[in-house]
Protein backbone atom coordinates (compact mmCIF):
# COMPACT_ATOMS: atom_id res chain seq x y z
CA UNK A 1 0.00 0.00 0.00
CA UNK A 2 1.48 3.20 -1.35
CA UNK A 3 1.78 6.20 1.72
CA UNK A 4 -0.45 9.22 0.50
CA UNK A 5 -0.53 12.25 2.53
CA UNK A 6 -0.25 11.29 5.77
CA UNK A 7 2.00 7.90 7.19
CA UNK A 8 0.70 7.22 10.72
CA UNK A 9 2.33 4.33 11.59
CA UNK A 10 5.88 6.61 10.75
CA UNK A 11 4.83 9.11 13.00
CA UNK A 12 4.34 5.97 15.55
CA UNK A 13 8.08 5.62 15.12
CA UNK A 14 9.37 8.75 15.75
CA UNK A 15 7.00 9.07 18.91
CA UNK A 16 9.28 5.82 20.22
CA UNK A 17 12.01 7.57 18.56
CA UNK A 18 12.22 11.10 20.61
CA UNK A 19 11.44 8.97 23.81
CA UNK A 20 15.09 7.00 22.63
CA UNK A 21 16.56 10.26 21.61
CA UNK A 22 15.87 11.18 25.68
CA UNK A 23 17.15 7.56 26.86
CA UNK A 24 20.35 7.37 25.12
CA UNK A 25 21.17 10.78 26.72
CA UNK A 26 20.52 10.16 30.40
CA UNK A 27 21.11 5.99 30.27
CA UNK A 28 20.39 3.28 32.80
CA UNK A 29 23.15 2.46 35.54
CA UNK A 30 22.86 -1.45 34.68
CA UNK A 31 25.36 -1.58 32.00
CA UNK A 32 23.83 -5.05 30.28
CA UNK A 33 20.47 -3.71 30.20
CA UNK A 34 21.72 -0.18 28.92
CA UNK A 35 23.64 -1.79 25.91
CA UNK A 36 20.46 -3.55 24.77
CA UNK A 37 18.51 -0.50 24.90
CA UNK A 38 20.76 1.72 23.84
CA UNK A 39 21.72 -0.37 20.57
CA UNK A 40 17.91 -0.29 19.64
CA UNK A 41 17.17 3.39 20.50
CA UNK A 42 20.30 4.60 18.25
CA UNK A 43 17.88 3.98 15.10
CA UNK A 44 16.43 7.25 16.38
CA UNK A 45 17.98 9.95 14.76
CA UNK A 46 18.92 8.50 11.35
CA UNK A 47 14.94 7.66 11.22
CA UNK A 48 14.08 11.25 12.11
CA UNK A 49 16.97 12.60 8.77
CA UNK A 50 15.17 9.61 6.70
CA UNK A 51 11.57 10.77 7.06
CA UNK A 52 12.20 14.44 6.39
CA UNK A 53 14.05 13.47 3.16
CA UNK A 54 10.87 10.50 2.65
CA UNK A 55 8.32 13.71 3.13
CA UNK A 56 10.32 16.73 0.21
CA UNK A 57 10.22 13.91 -2.30
CA UNK A 58 8.21 14.94 -5.06
CA UNK A 59 7.81 13.85 -9.17
CA UNK A 60 7.19 17.78 -10.01
CA UNK A 61 10.96 19.58 -9.47
CA UNK A 62 9.18 22.94 -9.65
CA UNK A 63 6.65 22.01 -7.09
CA UNK A 64 9.25 21.06 -4.36
CA UNK A 65 11.42 23.93 -4.84
CA UNK A 66 8.22 26.15 -4.15
CA UNK A 67 7.42 24.22 -0.91
CA UNK A 68 11.50 23.93 0.23
CA UNK A 69 11.77 27.65 1.22
CA UNK A 70 8.62 27.36 3.95
CA UNK A 71 10.55 23.97 5.22
CA UNK A 72 14.02 25.91 5.66
CA UNK A 73 12.45 28.94 7.12
CA UNK A 74 10.67 26.62 9.45
CA UNK A 75 14.31 24.66 10.74
CA UNK A 76 16.05 27.50 10.54
CA UNK A 77 14.17 29.52 13.30
CA UNK A 78 13.42 26.43 15.36
CA UNK A 79 17.38 25.94 15.41
CA UNK A 80 18.24 29.45 16.10
CA UNK A 81 15.43 29.29 18.88
CA UNK A 82 16.91 26.21 20.63
CA UNK A 83 20.74 27.80 20.29
CA UNK A 84 19.07 31.13 22.26
CA UNK A 85 17.52 29.02 24.59
CA UNK A 86 20.42 26.80 25.51
CA UNK A 87 22.30 30.30 25.40
CA UNK A 88 20.50 31.72 27.80
CA UNK A 89 20.78 28.42 29.97
CA UNK A 90 24.44 28.88 29.95
CA UNK A 91 24.36 31.93 31.39
CA UNK A 92 21.88 30.93 34.26
CA UNK A 93 24.01 28.54 34.85
CA UNK A 94 27.14 31.22 35.38
CA UNK A 95 24.38 33.76 37.45
CA UNK A 96 22.44 30.99 39.41
CA UNK A 97 24.68 28.52 39.98
CA UNK A 98 27.94 27.43 41.92
CA UNK A 99 29.99 30.62 41.36
CA UNK A 100 26.76 32.60 42.27
CA UNK A 101 26.74 35.13 39.83
CA UNK A 102 31.10 35.50 39.72
CA UNK A 103 31.84 37.53 36.55
CA UNK A 104 35.09 35.66 35.69
CA UNK A 105 32.58 32.76 35.24
CA UNK A 106 30.45 34.28 33.07
CA UNK A 107 33.40 35.68 31.13
CA UNK A 108 35.08 31.76 30.70
CA UNK A 109 31.39 31.22 30.20
CA UNK A 110 31.53 33.29 26.95
CA UNK A 111 35.21 32.89 25.88
CA UNK A 112 34.28 28.91 25.92
CA UNK A 113 31.38 29.23 23.27
CA UNK A 114 32.04 31.74 21.19
CA UNK A 115 36.09 31.60 19.67
CA UNK A 116 37.78 30.75 16.73
CA UNK A 117 37.46 26.33 17.33
CA UNK A 118 33.85 26.50 18.68
CA UNK A 119 32.92 29.01 15.68
CA UNK A 120 34.27 26.72 12.94
CA UNK A 121 32.78 23.00 14.22
CA UNK A 122 29.70 24.72 14.71
CA UNK A 123 29.48 26.33 10.87
CA UNK A 124 31.60 23.25 9.59
CA UNK A 125 30.42 20.09 11.46
CA UNK A 126 27.42 21.55 13.49
CA UNK A 127 28.66 21.47 16.72
CA UNK A 128 26.92 24.03 18.72
CA UNK A 129 28.70 25.97 21.54
CA UNK A 130 26.11 25.60 23.89
CA UNK A 131 25.30 21.76 25.01
CA UNK A 132 25.70 20.21 21.46
CA UNK A 133 22.52 18.98 21.48
CA UNK A 134 21.09 21.76 18.63
CA UNK A 135 23.34 19.81 15.83
CA UNK A 136 20.49 17.87 14.56
CA UNK A 137 18.53 20.53 14.06
CA UNK A 138 21.29 22.20 12.51
CA UNK A 139 22.48 19.60 10.33
CA UNK A 140 18.94 19.11 9.51
CA UNK A 141 19.09 22.73 8.15
CA UNK A 142 22.15 22.02 6.19
CA UNK A 143 20.32 19.22 4.57
CA UNK A 144 17.42 21.21 3.26
CA UNK A 145 19.44 23.37 1.58
CA UNK A 146 21.73 21.04 -0.04
CA UNK A 147 18.41 19.40 -1.20
CA UNK A 148 17.46 22.21 -2.56
CA UNK A 149 20.93 22.39 -4.16
CA UNK A 150 20.05 19.26 -6.04
CA UNK A 151 16.56 19.92 -6.86
CA UNK A 152 17.50 22.92 -8.53
CA UNK A 153 19.89 21.66 -10.66
CA UNK A 154 18.57 18.17 -10.84
CA UNK A 155 21.37 16.20 -9.04
CA UNK A 156 19.75 13.34 -7.73
CA UNK A 157 21.32 10.50 -9.27
CA UNK A 158 24.86 11.54 -8.07
CA UNK A 159 23.29 11.97 -4.51
CA UNK A 160 21.65 8.82 -3.98
CA UNK A 161 24.90 7.19 -5.35
CA UNK A 162 26.71 8.75 -2.58
CA UNK A 163 24.36 7.46 -0.09
CA UNK A 164 26.38 4.12 0.83
CA UNK A 165 29.70 5.81 0.64
CA UNK A 166 28.77 8.11 3.45
CA UNK A 167 27.25 5.71 5.72
CA UNK A 168 30.32 3.70 4.84
CA UNK A 169 32.79 6.40 5.54
CA UNK A 170 30.72 7.41 8.53
CA UNK A 171 31.18 3.93 10.25
CA UNK A 172 34.66 3.31 9.35
CA UNK A 173 35.77 6.82 11.33
CA UNK A 174 33.12 6.21 13.82
CA UNK A 175 32.97 2.59 14.89
CA UNK A 176 35.65 -0.07 12.33
CA UNK A 177 38.34 2.36 13.31
CA UNK A 178 37.90 1.75 17.32
CA UNK A 179 38.52 -1.80 16.85
CA UNK A 180 41.94 -0.77 16.11
CA UNK A 181 42.38 1.73 18.72
CA UNK A 182 42.18 4.74 16.92
CA UNK A 183 39.57 6.83 18.08
CA UNK A 184 37.87 10.21 15.75
CA UNK A 185 36.33 12.95 17.53
CA UNK A 186 32.51 12.91 16.37
CA UNK A 187 31.81 15.91 15.44
CA UNK A 188 34.14 14.56 12.20
CA UNK A 189 31.44 11.96 11.22
CA UNK A 190 28.25 13.13 13.17
CA UNK A 191 27.57 16.15 11.11
CA UNK A 192 25.15 16.54 7.70
CA UNK A 193 27.52 15.25 5.18
CA UNK A 194 28.16 12.03 7.11
CA UNK A 195 25.07 11.53 8.90
CA UNK A 196 22.02 13.57 8.31
CA UNK A 197 22.91 13.90 4.14
CA UNK A 198 23.03 10.21 3.71
CA UNK A 199 20.03 9.08 5.58
CA UNK A 200 17.94 12.25 4.37
CA UNK A 201 18.62 11.50 0.83
CA UNK A 202 17.67 7.60 1.59
CA UNK A 203 14.06 8.72 2.93
CA UNK A 204 14.13 10.54 -0.33
CA UNK A 205 15.20 8.23 -2.80
CA UNK A 206 12.97 5.01 -0.79
CA UNK A 207 9.70 7.45 -1.75
CA UNK A 208 10.84 7.69 -5.17
CA UNK A 209 10.89 3.89 -6.13
CA UNK A 210 8.50 2.82 -3.12
CA UNK A 211 6.37 0.88 -5.17
CA UNK A 212 9.00 -1.30 -6.12
CA UNK A 213 10.82 -1.50 -3.14
CA UNK A 214 7.93 -2.79 -1.50
CA UNK A 215 6.89 -5.61 -4.03
CA UNK A 216 10.25 -6.55 -2.71
CA UNK A 217 11.15 -6.04 0.34
CA UNK A 218 7.57 -7.56 2.19
CA UNK A 219 5.93 -6.97 5.28
CA UNK A 220 7.21 -10.16 6.41
CA UNK A 221 10.77 -9.31 5.53
CA UNK A 222 10.80 -6.45 7.17
CA UNK A 223 10.17 -8.14 10.24
CA UNK A 224 13.07 -10.41 9.88
CA UNK A 225 15.40 -7.82 9.19
CA UNK A 226 14.56 -6.33 12.96
CA UNK A 227 15.93 -8.85 14.71
CA UNK A 228 18.99 -9.57 13.51
CA UNK A 229 19.58 -6.03 13.49
CA UNK A 230 18.95 -5.62 17.22
CA UNK A 231 21.17 -8.52 17.98
CA UNK A 232 23.89 -7.09 15.56
CA UNK A 233 23.32 -3.88 17.50
CA UNK A 234 23.81 -5.16 20.93
CA UNK A 235 27.16 -7.21 19.69
CA UNK A 236 28.70 -4.05 17.90
CA UNK A 237 27.76 -2.29 21.36
CA UNK A 238 29.47 -4.28 23.92
CA UNK A 239 32.70 -5.15 20.89
CA UNK A 240 32.89 -1.43 20.31
CA UNK A 241 31.22 0.60 22.91
CA UNK A 242 28.72 3.63 22.70
CA UNK A 243 28.39 5.01 19.48
CA UNK A 244 26.56 7.34 17.07
CA UNK A 245 25.34 4.57 14.98
CA UNK A 246 25.55 0.64 14.43
CA UNK A 247 25.09 -1.55 10.98
CA UNK A 248 22.34 -2.82 13.89
CA UNK A 249 20.75 0.47 13.70
CA UNK A 250 20.49 0.79 9.61
CA UNK A 251 18.16 -2.88 9.79
CA UNK A 252 16.61 -1.77 12.60
CA UNK A 253 15.71 1.65 10.78
CA UNK A 254 15.04 0.05 7.21
CA UNK A 255 13.05 -2.52 8.65
CA UNK A 256 10.62 0.37 10.58
CA UNK A 257 10.41 2.46 7.56
CA UNK A 258 9.62 -0.74 5.52
CA UNK A 259 6.62 -1.58 7.74
CA UNK A 260 5.56 1.83 7.75
CA UNK A 261 5.52 2.00 4.08
CA UNK A 262 3.61 -0.92 4.10
CA UNK A 263 0.92 0.35 6.65
CA UNK A 264 0.76 3.55 7.15
CA UNK A 265 -2.78 3.91 8.72
CA UNK A 266 -1.69 1.17 11.63
CA UNK A 267 -1.45 2.92 15.29
CA UNK A 268 -3.53 6.09 13.82
CA UNK A 269 -5.48 6.73 17.14
CA UNK A 270 -2.30 5.97 19.18
CA UNK A 271 -0.98 8.87 21.87
CA UNK A 272 2.36 7.72 20.79
CA UNK A 273 1.52 8.51 16.81
CA UNK A 274 -0.07 12.01 18.64
CA UNK A 275 3.31 12.37 20.21
CA UNK A 276 5.34 12.06 17.14
CA UNK A 277 3.43 14.11 14.94
CA UNK A 278 2.89 17.33 17.13
CA UNK A 279 5.90 17.23 20.37
CA UNK A 280 8.79 14.85 19.26
CA UNK A 281 10.90 18.21 17.68
CA UNK A 282 10.31 19.99 21.56
CA UNK A 283 10.92 17.31 23.29
CA UNK A 284 14.38 16.35 21.36
CA UNK A 285 15.33 20.13 22.16
CA UNK A 286 13.92 20.51 25.65
CA UNK A 287 14.86 17.43 27.52
CA UNK A 288 18.31 17.91 27.75
CA UNK A 289 18.29 21.06 29.56
CA UNK A 290 15.84 19.08 31.96
CA UNK A 291 18.45 16.43 32.62
CA UNK A 292 21.27 18.89 33.23
CA UNK A 293 19.36 20.78 35.76
CA UNK A 294 18.66 17.27 37.61
CA UNK A 295 21.87 16.38 37.39
CA UNK A 296 22.88 19.07 39.49
CA UNK A 297 20.44 18.30 42.19
CA UNK A 298 20.97 14.94 42.39
CA UNK A 299 24.46 15.14 43.04
CA UNK A 300 24.45 16.86 46.11
CA UNK A 301 21.14 15.10 47.49
CA UNK A 302 21.84 11.35 46.25
CA UNK A 303 24.72 9.34 47.31
CA UNK A 304 25.96 7.15 44.69
CA UNK A 305 25.59 3.32 45.44
CA UNK A 306 22.11 3.93 47.53
CA UNK A 307 19.05 3.08 46.55
CA UNK A 308 17.58 5.97 45.94
CA UNK A 309 20.42 6.66 43.46
CA UNK A 310 19.21 3.47 41.48
CA UNK A 311 15.46 4.22 41.86
CA UNK A 312 16.71 7.97 40.42
CA UNK A 313 18.66 6.89 37.61
CA UNK A 314 16.16 3.88 36.53
CA UNK A 315 12.67 6.89 36.63
CA UNK A 316 15.34 9.78 35.00
CA UNK A 317 14.45 9.32 31.65
CA UNK A 318 10.51 8.61 32.15
CA UNK A 319 10.72 11.76 34.22
CA UNK A 320 12.30 13.63 31.68
CA UNK A 321 10.04 12.39 28.95
CA UNK A 322 6.99 13.24 31.07
CA UNK A 323 7.83 16.55 32.07
CA UNK A 324 9.11 17.66 28.29
CA UNK A 325 5.64 16.00 26.87
CA UNK A 326 3.67 18.49 29.42
CA UNK A 327 5.78 21.40 28.49
CA UNK A 328 5.56 20.52 25.16
CA UNK A 329 1.54 20.81 25.62
CA UNK A 330 1.30 23.82 27.02
CA UNK A 331 3.59 25.23 24.67
CA UNK A 332 1.66 24.75 21.44
CA UNK A 333 -1.62 25.40 23.15
CA UNK A 334 -0.57 29.13 23.89
CA UNK A 335 0.63 29.21 20.62
CA UNK A 336 -2.48 28.37 19.42
CA UNK A 337 -4.26 31.08 21.59
CA UNK A 338 -1.92 33.36 20.23
CA UNK A 339 -2.45 32.50 16.87
CA UNK A 340 -6.68 32.96 17.46
CA UNK A 341 -6.06 36.07 18.94
CA UNK A 342 -3.88 37.24 15.89
CA UNK A 343 -6.88 36.40 13.53
CA UNK A 344 -9.52 38.03 15.75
Amino acid sequence: MLQKKQNYYLNFWKGLACFGVVFFHTRFPVYTLDGILQSFFRAAIPLFFMVSGYFCYGEDRGVVEKKLPAKIKRIFWINLGGCLYYFVMQLSIAVFGDSHGSMADVIERFQMMFNKETMVNWLVFNQDPFVHIMWFTSALLYCYLLFWIINHFNLYQVSYGLIPVLIVIHLVLGNVLVLFGIEITKIFYRNFLLFGFPFFMLGNWLHKHQKGILEKLTEEKCKLIFLPGLVLGVVEWFLMGRHEMYIGSLLIVISVFGLSLHQPEKKKNSFITKIGTEYSLFIYIVHYSLMLVMERFAEKVIIPGSKAYYVYYFARPFVIFGICLMGAWIFYKLLSVIKNRRKK
